[in-house]
């Protein structure tokens, strides 16, 4: 409920106001009366109101002066002008203090209630507005920590993201890290729970909650991080200097002040790193100050949290994404110009990819492949183990099949509908065995296991056996090795999956047409009533866009089109009737008025409903 104040130096026409007008009708709870402007703004000093009513002309403070020193106290108050003067300067002045209406005396009681009908329904909604946006904002809020996780899981398994739109997602999420800076990383294993619970493989228990807690709190002040929870179980940090100047004993030798790289050829800028994949020493001062806080971390959580854990720390600083050669936002700053960011910046011809490609930037989520191969190699069921990857380390040929498994995964794609996406990661799968199949049999093996797995879950879900699907085309999956070409697995796999789009597309044609007969059906009986696309969505509990547009899919017509079909082929039913008059066939069709109801007859037959009526009979 709201609180009104009416402000007149006619006490006459404030108690008429007051008394006349049943406000809590309205949604007004209290009424304060006020007999000049000087009044009305100590009572409003003490308790605010939510709409004000006040007179123009009064002595001392007028009308419009009490606005604006009420606008300076409350921006959301509502104002509404009195006056017995219909002075074009005073409209003029009550648009320029953004005033609701301008009502003439002596006040029209409708006129005032209608008005007051309208803000405190525009009230109403404002405050509805504002109240989900406060809930979105909280829920948001809350749920940051697990969006950044999975954003950085995506990211770590591989998903291609263009750099403006990581970007856009890492400020929405409120992380301090730029999408083209370069990050150091530290993954964490807890020794004495290796085995997730299930459900739980992606959720922080309160260990792991403790753990990051404590890497904040050591490595918050001098480094941005963005951590999350890998497939695997591990915690996997990132992290970027803070600034360029770090806290005097902080344990750094120099400020990072640029592009520091260690090169196996001294003094020679195109030497390349020693170990293709396992060049990952670097002497900046803030990897080994990473190093000491790792190991400080780890140090921390046994004697405090009376834990073990195990730790991988990669001594290379890596970009979140691979530039490219050709990507503007890659681009090493011209010589005199500063780094964009204060962790260093490195020259992408010199690195090399874990796939052993020296053309490709050794990035985050290669190197985490990497880290998470070595941790399983090395570590195996010891514990408090402490791993550094820099140089002369064994590199890793990583050949499992990226495109395969990178997210949104084709299984993902499928059961969403998302054909063309499906379709355009199935020729990526195949781009990438063309170049790897002959090397091993089991490349196209493990590909077809794979997509076959996500065909028959999908047919599955839908109540479907896939080998009843595809007929003869399902016998290749009783086979040890179905296939010994790549053409061969393109051409069954291009067959399938062509055969459970169509099949989807029937069954969702299927699916559908339920829905156009209960809209016909509430159409039919209701052609006297709401016809309206609200009434008809909620009969059918769809949303009225969807509905509008799901029906000019199947019909080929608007349902607006429909609705004046039916009513103008009801009308003419009735209109055989000599005795029903046109205005009582109007309003059995739901019209308002006689003359509309002409005009859509005419408009629909060519001839007046009087004109059909004269031919019938």
């Amino acid at each position: 409920m709201l609180r009104l104040m009416i402000v007149d130096d006619h006490p006459g026409q404030v108690e008429s106001m007051a008394l006349t007008v049943p406000w809590r009708e309205h949604g007004i709870e209290t009424v304060c009366k006020a007999y000049s402007g000087g009044e009305a703004l100590a009572m409003f000093e003490q308790e605010p109101a939510d709409i004000l009513i006040t007179d123009i002309r009064m002595p001392g403070m007028s009308g419009l002066e009490l606005i604006q020193q009420v606008r300076a106290l409350s921006a959301k108050t509502r104002c509404i002008l009195m006056s017995g003067y219909s002075d074009f300067e005073y409209a003029k002045q009550a648009i320029q203090h953004k005033t609701l209406g301008y009502l003439m005396k002596p006040v029209d009681t409708s006129e005032l209630v209608g008005l007051i009908d309208q803000t405190v329904a525009e009230m109403h909604a404002e405050r509805n507005t504002e109240e989900r946006y406060s809930s979105v904002m909280y829920t948001l809020r809350e749920h940051i920590p697990a969006l950044r996780a999975n954003m950085l899981k995506e990211l770590l398994q591989g998903k291609q993201v263009p750099p403006e739109t990581l970007q856009c997602k890492m400020r929405k999420l409120e992380l301090d890290l730029d999408c083209g800076e370069q990050v150091g990383m530290m993954i964490v294993r807890l020794d004495e729970d290796m085995q997730p619970q299930e459900d739980e493989e992606t959720e922080i228990s309160p260990l792991e909650y403790a753990v990051t807690n404590m890497a904040e709190e050591l490595l918050g002040i001098e480094f941005k991080l963005w951590y999350g929870k890998d497939p695997s179980g591990y915690l996997v940090f990132l992290a970027a200097p803070a600034r360029k100047e770090l806290p005097v004993g902080s344990g750094m030798s120099r400020a990072c002040s640029g592009p520091c790289v260690c090169r196996s050829g001294a003094g020679d800028a195109n030497a390349p790193i020693s170990a293709a994949i396992s060049g990952f020493g670097n002497c900046e001062p803030a990897l080994e100050r990473l190093g000491d806080c790792a190991r400080e971390l780890q140090r921390k959580v046994r004697i405090y949290l009376k834990r073990k854990i195990s730790m991988l720390l990669i001594k290379r600083w890596l970009p979140l994404l691979d530039p490219g050669p050709q990507a503007a936002w890659a681009k090493r700053p011209s010589s005199g110009a500063a780094a964009p960011s204060s962790a260093p910046v490195l020259d992408a011809a010199v690195l090399s990819s874990a796939e052993g490609d020296p053309a490709r930037t050794l990035t985050v989520a290669s190197a985490y492949r990497q880290a998470v191969h070595r941790m399983r190699k090395e570590m195996g069921t010891e514990k408090q183990i402490f791993i550094v990857l820099e140089d002369g380390s064994e590199t890793v040929n990583v050949g499992s099949l990226q495109s395969l498994y990178e997210p949104p995964h084709l299984l993902h794609m499928l059961e969403s509908g998302r054909w063309e996406q499906a379709e355009r990661r199935l020729e990526s799968i195949f781009t990438e065995l063309d170049a790897k199949w002959r090397e091993s049999p089991e490349y196209l093996s493990e590909a077809f296991f794979a997509i076959a797995a996500a065909f028959m879950h999908v047919c599955h879900k839908n109540g479907r056996q896939l080998q009843d699907l595809i007929g003869r085309h399902g016998a290749k999956l009783q086979q040890n090795r179905p296939f010994y070409s790549l053409n061969q697995l393109r051409v069954w796999t291009l067959h399938v999956f062509r055969t459970i789009q169509d099949d989807a597309a029937m069954e969702q044609g299927l699916s559908r047409m339920p829905v156009v007969e209960r809209v016909h059906g509430y159409i039919e009986r209701n052609l006297d009533g709401d016809t309206s696309l609200q009434a008809i969505a909620d009969c059918v509990g769809l949303h009225p866009a969807y509905l509008s547009k799901l029906y000019k899919l199947e019909t080929g017509v608007s349902l607006s089109d429909f609705v004046t079909k039916a009513r103008m082929e009801k009308a003419a039913q009735l209109l055989r009737n000599k005795h029903d008059k046109v205005y009582a066939v109007a309003g059995k069709l739901g019209y308002q008025t006689p003359h509309y109801f002409i005009k859509v007859f005419k408009k629909y037959y060519g001839i007046t409903p009087q004109e059909y009526k004269s031919i019938q009979n």
